[in-house]
């Protein structure tokens, strides 16, 4: 059984580099507006900022790849 960011990775796979860069900038954001709530005590789940950072090093890698 594939667990939710080794198929997160896989759909990565089928995208193109114009995807996977609004992506990227899209996640930026999201870890950027949780981290402020983080800092102000609004965020209620904070497992949300891991989450986040490994969607963004896995975008990361995946346009590395097709890169290289």
């Amino acid at each position: 059984m594939a667990k939710k960011n080794e198929s997160f990775f896989k759909s990565l796979a089928d995208k193109s580099s114009t995807d996977l860069q609004k992506m990227l900038l899209d996640n930026k954001e999201e870890l950027f507006q949780n981290n402020m709530k983080h800092k102000t005590g609004q965020l209620e789940k904070p497992h949300h900022l891991k989450e986040t950072r490994k969607k963004i090093a896995q975008i990361k890698t995946a346009l590395a790849g097709l890169k290289g």
